[in-house]
């Protein structure tokens, strides 16, 4: 597709395979790398334990000195001298990538950078997503602070810089909103405006003053729930359309998402379907926070929708509850797990049924009320689940899906197969697990070359 190749040109000479920053700020070390780091001064004494809690190592040194630890997942704790913890933070230890992640990879992974990251927090984040083989990350703006009046552009903004960042780490960046600026919400701040033509200018504009930066956009989020303004179909077809041609005015061969959907409403569909709106859209954009199993049925919806447009799950989560300290919310540790085997499993789930890009919600540590979505913590260190995103960004890279099991045949065997690209090599690539309590094995004339668990081991 012709889009494709017009990302391709604009990233091409970025993509370099990554490496950790030397203080290794993201928490992150390769395989191969010796992991040495500081304690704060006020821990007294000190454990590292692997993701089932087991201590790899302990001491009272300044200076954690850990050697090269397997690919895996570990967290640091440290307590002072009343035995109370004042420390916990996560350690990655992924494999190297082998070769750039390829322009076409469908691992994505939602960041919010503008809202949630600035100064040198920025390059950190880029830098983790990079070395995750992640290939496209999703962004936010906020339209008013942009265009300050109709035709007022603000000269610097907290958009320009993550826009940057990210493309300078070689990574594809997707932009997205959701209000509209006072002086243009004549329904209301956080429904659509009525006059078509400032949202055709905030396109022509915006992709313009981010060509080469920003290479796809969405320009609503669920605009179908009440919360992002309970839009009629129609009203949303309208809206893409002078969307569309706003960017297309902008001159830069942009990706032009269909403002996503959060759910099914065959009143929706009916609407969009009626106003052709998939003929405005490069991509065809929609969310879900199911478990797996409802995926087949759901996916098999929104291609009814989709006018023959790629489909593109653009947050793609789970909903998990933080226990403790509410200024952590962190997951306990058989929830930490649950994470990042869901990761894995939402990946494949997606792609094989035909996602052609499904972006893991959310990289940041992000609570609503008493559910974590995030694979990272309050500190940027990471969890479990972005251990696992790095395996699927390196295993997973470049996949188009083969098949899957049969849902009304398959028992508890999940199993997914890929042709995809690991390491840089041609492969078919099956991701399996089981969904009932005992392990599932695999036929017998499949015989692997290599097996890896979930957290890329």
């Amino acid at each position: 597709m012709p889009w494709l190749l017009t990302a391709s040109l604009l990233l091409a000479a970025a993509r370099t395979v990554p490496t950790p920053y030397p203080d290794h700020r993201e928490h992150v070390w390769l395989a191969d790398e010796p992991i040495r780091m500081l304690k704060p001064a006020n821990v007294e004494s000190w454990q590292v334990l692997d993701i089932n809690g087991e201590v790899v190592a302990a001491g009272r040194d300044s200076v954690l000195n850990l050697g090269q630890l397997p690919v895996g997942w570990y967290e640091a704790v440290g307590v002072d001298g009343a035995n109370t913890r004042v420390w916990r933070t996560g350690l990655a230890v992924i494999t190297r990538l082998a070769v750039p992640t390829p322009l076409d990879s469908p691992i994505g992974l939602d960041v919010a950078t503008s809202w949630f990251y600035s100064g040198a927090d920025l390059q950190t984040v880029a830098s983790q997503c990079a070395l995750a083989g992640v290939n496209w990350v999703r962004d936010r703006l906020t339209w008013g602070e942009l265009e300050t009046a109709p035709g007022v552009w603000a000269a610097n903004t907290r958009f320009d810089a993550p826009a940057k960042a990210m493309a300078d780490a070689g990574l594809q960046n997707l932009q997205v909103f959701h209000s509209t600026p006072r002086w243009a919400a004549q329904r209301g701040h956080n429904r659509m405006g009525s006059d078509l033509r400032d949202v055709h200018r905030l396109m022509q504009t915006a992709s313009q003053r981010w060509a080469g930066q920003t290479v796809a956009w969405e320009s609503w989020n669920e605009a179908d729930i009440e919360g992002f303004g309970g839009m009629t179909g129609s009203e949303m077809a309208a809206w893409q359309k002078a969307s569309y041609w706003g960017l297309k005015a902008g001159g830069t061969d942009a990706i032009v998402g269909h403002n996503c959907l959060a759910l099914w409403r065959t009143d929706i569909a009916v609407d969009l379907a009626q106003n052709e709106s998939f003929a405005y859209a490069d991509t065809f954009n929609f969310h879900h926070y199911s478990g797996t199993d409802a995926y087949a049925d759901y996916y098999e919806k929104m291609g009814t929708a989709a006018g023959g447009r790629d489909l593109w799950v653009t947050e793609a989560g789970t909903r998990l509850l933080w226990a403790g300290d509410p200024a952590e919310k962190e997951l306990d540790a058989a929830t930490l797990i649950e994470q990042g085997r869901f990761v894995t499993q939402c990946l494949a789930a997606s792609l094989a049924e035909g996602s052609r890009a499904t972006f893991f919600f959310v990289m940041m540590n992000y609570a609503e009320g008493p559910v974590q979505f995030g694979i990272t913590r309050a500190d940027r260190s990471p969890r479990p689940g972005y251990v696992a995103l790095a395996a699927a960004g390196r295993l997973l890279a470049s996949a188009r899906q083969l098949g899957r099991t049969d849902p009304a045949q398959r028992g508890d065997l999940r199993l997914h197969a890929f042709r995809a690209r690991p390491d840089g090599r041609p492969a078919t690539v099956l991701v399996a697990w089981s969904a009932g309590e005992e392990p599932e094995g695999l036929p017998d004339r499949i015989v692997p070359g290599a097996a890896y668990k979930p957290f890329g081991r």
